[in-house]
Parts: C-alpha cells; sequence; structure tokens
C-alpha cells in the first residue's frame, strides 16, 4: 500500500458531512453502499452482518512505525458501517491481545508494507490492495453512468493497485489500455493480466484518450498525465496519492468528473469482503 502521511488522512473521523456530501453528489452512493459494490455483497447484507459486532484496530510499530491517526481513521470506517469500533490502547501482540479480551469479531491493522481487515476465529483476511482496486472500479462504473462492459478504460500506473483494477475491468469485460512510465512494468503487467492493450509514449496516450474518456490513475505523481491530453468530459477514479487532479472537480462544479479518497472507499470495501 501507499504510505500515507499524517496530512493524508487528517481530519476523516469527524469530516462525514462533508465526505457524504461529496461522495453522493458524485458517485450517488454512501460509503457503505459502495463498499458493499466493490465487494460483491448487498448493501443491507453487510449492514445487518455489522450490526452489534465488534472492530478493534490496532497499531502495528514495526517499520517506520504506526501513523498517528490511522487506527482512529480506520475505526471511523468501521462505525460509518454499523460495526462498534474502537482503536486498541496498545500496540502490536498487546493490542491484538487487549482485541480478544474486548470480544472484538474483526481486527484492522497495517505495516508499512499491508494493510488487512481480518475476521476473528475463522482466519478470513481482506487485503487493502485489491479492495482498493475494487472499490475504485465501482466508483469509475458509478460515475460513468452505465456498466463498464465494453467500455475503452486507460489504466494510469501498473502497481499492485492499478494490475488490481485492470484484472477487475477484464472480469466485468472492459477493454483496459494499460500504461506505465516503466516498459519493464508493463510487459509485466500484461503477462500477469493475459488482456489488456499496452500504451505507449505521449502519442499512444493521446490516441487512447481520442477514443475515451475513462481513467484509473493508479499512479504517485502529481501529473500523472499532462494537461495537454486531457479530453472534456473526463471520468477519473483516483486511488493514487498524491492526487494529479484538481481537487475542485470532487465537487461536482465541473463537466469533469473525479472520484479520490485516501482511506475511506477502500477500507470500506475491506471491511465489507469480511461481512457474513
Amino acid at each position: 500500500m501507499t504510505r500515507l502521511v499524517e496530512a493524508d488522512i487528517q481530519g476523516i473521523p469527524d469530516g462525514w458531512r462533508e465526505y457524504d456530501r461529496r461522495i453522493k453528489g458524485r458517485l450517488g452512493v454512501g460509503l457503505p453502499e459502495l463498499g458493499a459494490l466493490a465487494a460483491g455483497r448487498d448493501p443491507e447484507q453487510v449492514r445487518a452482518a455489522f450490526k452489534g459486532r465488534r472492530l478493534a484496530a490496532v497499531s502495528i510499530s514495526s517499520g517506520e512505525g504506526a501513523l498517528s491517526g490511522f487506527a482512529a481513521s480506520a475505526a471511523a470506517v468501521g462505525r460509518r458501517l454499523g460495526l462498534e469500533a474502537a482503536v486498541m490502547k496498545s500496540p502490536d501482540e498487546d493490542g491484538f491481545a487487549e482485541a480478544a479480551g474486548w470480544g472484538a469479531d474483526y481486527l484492522i491493522y497495517a505495516d508499512d508494507e499491508r494493510y488487512l481487515a481480518e475476521k476473528r476465529g475463522v482466519g478470513e483476511i481482506a487485503d487493502n490492495n485489491p479492495a482498493t482496486s475494487r472499490a475504485f472500479v465501482a466508483a469509475l462504473e458509478l460515475m460513468s453512468g452505465s456498466s463498464l462492459k465494453n467500455s475503452e478504460v486507460l489504466v494510469l500506473g501498473l502497481g499492485v493497485i492499478g494490475r488490481g483494477a485492470a484484472q477487475c475491468l477484464l472480469e466485468k469485460g472492459a477493454r483496459p489500455y494499460l500504461y506505465d512510465v516503466n516498459a519493464l512494468r508493463r510487459t509485466a503487467a500484461l503477462a500477469e493480466l493475459g488482456g489488456g492493450e499496452p500504451v505507449e509514449g505521449p502519442g499512444g496516450l493521446a490516441r487512447v484518450l481520442g477514443r475515451t474518456n475513462l481513467i484509473f490513475d493508479a499512479t504517485n505523481v502529481r501529473l500523472a498525465l499532462d494537461k495537454a491530453l486531457w479530453p472534456d468530459g473526463l471520468v477519473v477514479a483516483a486511488p493514487g496519492l498524491p492526487l494529479s487532479w484538481p481537487i475542485e472537480w470532487l465537487d461536482g462544479q465541473s463537466p469533469q468528473k473525479l472520484w479520490h479518497d485516501p482511506l475511506q472507499s477502500g477500507t470500506a470495501a475491506m471491511l465489507a469482503a469480511l461481512a457474513d
């Protein structure tokens, strides 16, 4: 997963009014519905499964250490989905022991490499990477206003999130165009996916953007796509950090459509995948 910084998640626990306005205005659904859709679950099923259940957020101190506010933000998403959620006072093993004593049904935790949710007692684990890919593909589909089947989608960045998105798009019957500045990564992604079409250089990007306005941006650069290549009516799902696109597009006051958040969508999808 991308190593977040405190500024990325600041305000998540207390910022739901603004977040709800944006997600409903841009996607037409709330966060619980987006998470359920990404996980292939019915929202009412998820809500019923989480009623009366407890989620323990445990800080992990290995590597670069626990990110301030991360566990609280993850717990806040859990509460938004209907779980009773709390941050454990102790990190690491002591935090897991505290969660057991509290009677947690689910755990959520992250180190420098992985961000996971777990259903206690059954060994079922959900990984944030594929959950984030599916959440933002679902957001792209909602913004497009129709099924992505037979749609052409430009995937920018072929790290784990971009490859996961391309796989999800193929499963939906879409036609992903795969771009990465690293040619070796592009070749490896094509071999792994067994589908999709490679895109090379500005000329290739220009040709693709003459055919589609749908973009999945999984890059971590400030400007993933030169402004000169932007067609009107862009529809962009962008889980990557830092955000490459104008944040003003989130407010729905422009012809361009954008969905981006640093943590909420992927976490909701990850938790929804564990709903009974």
